[in-house]
């Protein structure tokens, strides 16, 4: 029987958000904390093409129209490889669904290496953002594709819209928290906000969304330097411009204002805003737990420690 495993993980933006749409840089982070593994094998002869899901489980036929995205790509990568079989993919995936952690593009990255797995075929990376596309584009209709890249990658990588990605090398110390505020984030609302505020007052926006850029390329330079406490003021900042821009919410600026007391060197949201997740930096392992005990006690119903210099998720 015929075997193949593919691994990715989530992703979070460090800084950038929002401002990226505008042609600021952004820096993401891949979460290897938060993992997702798909298995493909081959199915018993005469039995339909089966998937099992945290949601879903059974034939490929009946599977809902939310899974159409993955479905393209696994019948695409099927007719690339001619594969004759019945099969069986079991997806396990701890990466939370719209909460900005890139939960489909982790799909798609895994799904695509389990598939040249299973075919004994070496995979490049420009393949691998191909393919993820396949399913991004279903998903999302004209993803950056920084999501995918971010869940293929074992370091952090440099966005600017339209220009090639750069891979952070420079070994980053610390150890990052992630915590879902409980409450799903509203990408779009925030987004239409950004523009019509921007719309309303170009002068201020278009001056907080400059700054936000400056702030990511310090940030770029704390890394380089290995300053956890420059970078952990840079995120304070960064949120504050966030506030201002009306993207951030109650909930998530209590639980920030939670990270901080509890001993973060900074913190803010992550991704859209007005709900979804928060990250806060911490300078080691105890820290970390010391904040992430204090966000769950705080009412966050999730929260994932990651370690920044941890190294790349296995194939």
């Amino acid at each position: 029987m015929q075997k193949g495993i593919g691994n990715s993980h989530a992703k979070i933006i460090l800084l950038g958000d929002h401002s990226v749409v505008y042609g600021q840089p952004a820096i993401c982070l891949p979460l290897k904390a938060v993992p997702c593994r798909i298995t493909v094998t081959d199915q018993n002869t005469g039995e339909p093409d089966w998937l099992t899901t945290s949601f879903f489980t059974g034939p490929t036929a009946t599977a809902p129209a939310s899974l159409r995205g993955p479905l393209t790509l696994w019948h695409a990568l099927v007719e690339h490889f001619k594969i004759t079989a019945q099969l069986r993919v079991t997806v396990d995936s701890q990466v939370p669904t719209a909460r900005g952690m890139g939960s489909s593009a982790a799909t798609a990255v895994a799904l695509t290496r389990a598939f040249y797995h299973y075919a004994h075929v070496p995979l490049t990376a420009a393949a691998l953002q191909e393919w993820a596309s396949v399913s991004e584009d279903i998903i999302h209709g004209t993803p950056s594709g920084i999501d995918a890249a971010t869940a293929a990658s074992a370091v952090p990588l440099w966005f600017v819209k339209g220009a090639p990605l750069v891979r952070l090398r420079d070994p980053l110390r610390g150890v990052l928290v992630i915590a879902d505020s409980g409450k799903q984030g509203e990408t779009g609302p925030a987004v239409a906000a950004v523009r019509k505020f921007r719309a309303e007052q170009p002068t201020q926006v278009n001056g907080a969304l400059t700054t936000l850029g400056h702030i990511a390329e310090q940030a770029r330079t704390a890394i380089k330097d290995n300053d956890l406490p420059a970078l952990g003021r840079l995120l304070d900042h960064d949120q504050a411009i966030l506030q201002a821009l009306t993207v951030s919410d109650p909930l998530l600026d209590r639980l920030i204002g939670v990270a901080r007391q509890a001993g973060a060197l900074g913190a803010k949201l992550t991704g859209g805003g007005r709900g979804g997740c928060l990250i806060a930096l911490c300078p080691d392992l105890p820290a970390a737990q010391h904040v992430a005990s204090a966000l769950q006690a705080a009412g966050a119903p999730a929260t994932w420690i990651d370690p920044l210099d941890s190294g790349e998720v296995p194939a």
